[in-house]
């Protein structure tokens, strides 16, 4: 594998604040510019009064070697001290050290979270920089390139979202034998994103990672032993992972796990272990089990303890979950729309489409933030763009009826529908079937119609029966009738407006 280091333009290092030690050291006499020392006494006073524009100048000094003597540690020294105070360039000048190993020991994750980090609205310009950037070391063969350049493309920075190529960019490092890749690989094949769902895959890939170490790899090969997923059930090969597991746990500098002990009934006492001492999947798993009372005794308010945990730990599940449980509220969680907005951001920025839609609900109906239609939309997009069949209904019916920003078009409003309806969604398959009996969108067609309309009923769609009988007959039913229908207190398919919003944040 090829150690490409790419160098940073100058356009990415401009922006604003942080802390500053060491003033740079200047080259010797006759290497420097003649500007050179006025411009760092200048710039020097300036960052140590915490100028971030004065920070990301030395860091590219540092880095070219521009009046310094070039030193790569130093300027990501100091390139960190402006991304310290979220300065959006110093973060991802940063996050572009640790994924090519330069100044900072190689870390793609760690690059990664960096990258999360840079925020600035309207940088679209350097995050599409850095992801051509990406690309080039990716194609030289860098497998921690490759893993971000996945990663941006299951996110939608710099470049458009797509999980097909995410995954394939995963493989690619993974073939390589990277651990992180070979592990995110198995998540997806796990749960089908950008590659068919395959369990066998998903253990195979995971089988890989966790002979390398990863304690989460490990804890994932571990359960899918102990309830037959992707592989025969095996309690002692289960046993054995979740050994593999603690004992990685310590090599790591966690502390000890404990005695290993006779596995029972379930897996709780290994989650237990495992989420005690850091391991964010198993803080998530026994969130889950303590919420649903799966293999432990039901307890919400335990559940939310390791939920939060998780979460704290960029885990984007969990993340997820814990903005429905503030957006909904429960016996545990009272509603806190402000929280909700902000774990479902975490998870949105993370590529979840779930959180992404909920987000954009939340924009919606101004519930935790200002009410914003524009930014709903965008929400739905990303969300529908990954496949999330409530958003592309959404996108739909803002298309069909020209509401959020978005202009009147049933020619988009089928193209939506008709993906959501090919996921087997109902409420799109009525929709889409009811722009067949009209030709609003789409050349009219009877049969076409009745075939969605069927598949409608067949998944019991409110009011899908009623259409389809009227269209068979050789009448006619249009939206509008399926509207005054769904909300009518006194027609027997009406679920009134109310009922489909209470079902949408769950």
């Amino acid at each position: 594998m090829k150690n490409v280091v790419l160098a940073l333009p100058l356009a990415l290092c401009l922006l604003s604040p942080a802390v500053a030690q060491n003033a740079p050291t200047p080259v010797a006499a006759g290497q420097e510019k003649p500007e050179a020392k006025a411009d760092l006494t200048g710039i020097g006073a300036a960052a140590e009064r915490g100028s971030v524009d004065a920070q990301l100048d030395f860091g590219v000094r540092y880095l070219n070697g521009r009046g310094v003597t070039r030193d790569a540690v130093e300027a990501v020294a100091w390139f960190r001290r402006a991304a310290d105070q979220g300065n959006a360039i110093g973060e991802l000048n940063l996050s572009e050290a640790y994924v090519n190993g330069r100044g900072v020991a190689r870390d793609s994750a760690e690059g990664m979270m960096w990258f999360g980090r840079a925020k600035a609205p309207g940088n679209e310009a350097a995050d599409t920089q850095f992801a051509a950037r990406m690309r080039s070391s990716a194609e030289e063969g860098n497998a921690d390139a490759q893993v971000t350049l996945a990663r941006l493309y299951g996110l939608g920075r710099g470049v458009a979202r797509d999980p097909v190529q995410s995954s394939l960019w995963l493989r690619k490092a993974a073939e390589q034998g990277d651990g992180d890749a070979q592990f995110r690989l198995g998540v997806h094949c796990a749960s089908g994103v950008g590659v068919p769902k395959d369990p066998a895959q998903a253990f195979a890939w995971y089988l890989k990672a966790a002979s390398q170490g990863y304690t989460s790899a490990q804890l994932r090969v571990a359960m899918a032993y102990a309830q037959g997923i992707g592989v025969a059930r095996d309690d002692e090969q289960a046993d054995l992972w979740l050994g593999k597991a603690a004992a990685q746990a310590r090599a790591d500098g966690q502390p000890d796990l404990g005695a290993i002990e006779t596995r029972g009934d379930g897996l709780i006492p290994w989650l237990r272990r495992a989420a005690g001492h850091g391991n964010s999947d198993a803080r998530y798993s026994l969130a889950v089990a303590y919420i649903k009372g799966i293999g432990v005794a039901g307890d919400a308010a335990q559940g939310v303890v390791w939920l939060r945990q998780a979460a704290e730990q960029a885990h984007a599940e969990a993340q997820e979950l814990l903005g429905v449980l503030y957006a909904n509220g429960d016996a545990q969680v009272a509603p806190d729309p402000v929280e909700a907005v902000a774990w479902l951001r975490k998870a949105a920025a993370q590529g979840r489409p779930r959180a992404q839609l909920l987000l954009g609900r939340m924009y919606e109906r101004g519930e935790g933030v200002v009410e914003d239609h524009a930014q709903a939309a965008v929400w739905y997009f990303r969300a529908a763009e990954l496949g999330n069949a409530d958003a592309q209904i959404e996108l739909g019916l803002n298309y069909k009826d020209g509401r959020h920003g978005l202009a009147q078009d049933h020619a988009k409003a089928a193209i939506w529908f008709r993906k959501a309806a090919e996921r087997g969604n109902a409420e799109a398959e009525v929709n889409l079937g009811l722009m067949y009996a009209s030709g609003e969108g789409v050349a009219r067609d009877r049969g076409e119609a009745v075939a969605w309309l069927r598949k409608a009923v067949a998944q019991g769609a409110p009011c899908a029966d009623v259409a389809l009988q009227r269209i068979e007959s050789g009448g006619s039913y249009s939206y509008g009738d399926l509207i005054a229908d769904q909300v009518s207190p006194t027609s027997r398919c009406g679920i009134g407006a109310a009922g489909r919003d209470a079902g949408e944040k769950k």
